[in-house]
C-alpha cells in the first residue's frame, strides 16, 4: 500500500508512543485517553490513504494544525476568542497543501499572537524537542456556511512555548486573545478537546 504522507506518519507513530502505548513509568489510567486510540486510528488512515489530505478543497475533510501555547512555567496558557466559532481555542489554521503540520503550527502561532520567540516543547519520553512531535490530535466536524459545504477538520496540535509572552499582538482571525492561568482557563471551555490538552499540560510540566 502506498503511504502518501509519511512525514506526518511517522510523527504519528511518535505521538502514539508518547500518549498510547503503556510503560512502567506511563500507565495507561490517564483520563484524556477515552477515545483517543480511535482517534488516532482514525487519523492514520485518513493520512495514509488519502493523497489530498492537506488540501483545503477536500471537500470532506482535511489536515489542519494548531499550537497550544505556554510561558515557561506551563501554568498560563496563551488562547483567542475565534471570529467565526465564538470559542476560546489554541491558535492554527488551514494546511493549504503543507504536509509540515509543525511548521504550519508555528506560522499559524506567529500570524495569530504577534510573536516570534517560540522553542518546542520537549517529549516527556523522548526528552528532546528536536523533532517536534505532536501534544494532541482531534477530528471535529465543521457545519457547513455559504462558502462550503459540512466537513471534518483532522487537527495535529502541537505545544510551544514563548520567549516573550507579553508581546501579544490580536490578529484579525480573533475577538480577543490573552493568558490565562491554566485553572481559569478550564472553566472558560466545555469543550472536551480543550479540557483534554489541558490535562496533558499538568502531566508534562515536570518535564518543561
Amino acid at each position: 500500500m502506498t503511504v502518501f504522507h509519511p512525514h506526518l506518519t511517522a510523527r504519528l507513530e511518535c505521538y502514539a508512543r508518547t500518549w498510547l502505548e503503556s510503560s512502567p513509568d506511563y500507565p495507561q489510567s490517564h483520563k484524556w485517553q477515552a477515545g483517543e486510540q480511535t482517534t488516532w486510528t482514525q487519523f492514520r488512515n485518513f493520512v495514509e490513504k488519502e493523497p489530498q489530505a492537506f488540501e483545503r478543497s477536500l471537500g470532506k475533510g482535511h489536515v489542519t494544525a494548531s499550537a497550544l501555547i505556554i510561558n515557561n512555567t506551563g501554568r498560563q496558557v496563551l488562547l483567542h476568542l475565534h471570529k467565526k466559532l465564538g470559542k476560546w481555542l489554541q491558535l492554527g489554521g488551514h494546511s493549504d497543501g503543507n504536509p509540515r503540520t509543525d511548521l504550519v503550527a508555528l506560522k499559524e502561532a506567529k500570524e495569530e499572537s504577534g510573536l516570534v520567540d517560540f522553542r518546542w516543547a520537549a517529549s516527556p519520553v523522548s526528552g528532546t524537542a528536536a523533532t517536534p512531535e505532536p501534544f494532541d490530535l482531534d477530528i471535529h466536524k465543521i457545519p457547513a456556511n455559504p462558502y462550503e459545504q459540512a466537513h471534518l477538520h483532522f487537527d495535529v496540535r502541537y505545544l510551544l512555548i514563548a520567549g516573550n509572552p507579553e508581546k501579544i499582538v490580536t490578529s484579525d482571525e480573533s475577538h480577543d486573545l490573552q493568558w490565562f492561568p491554566l485553572d481559569q482557563a478550564y472553566e472558560l471551555t466545555s469543550e472536551a478537546s480543550m479540557r483534554r490538552q489541558f490535562d496533558k499540560l499538568q502531566y508534562i510540566q515536570p518535564f518543561l
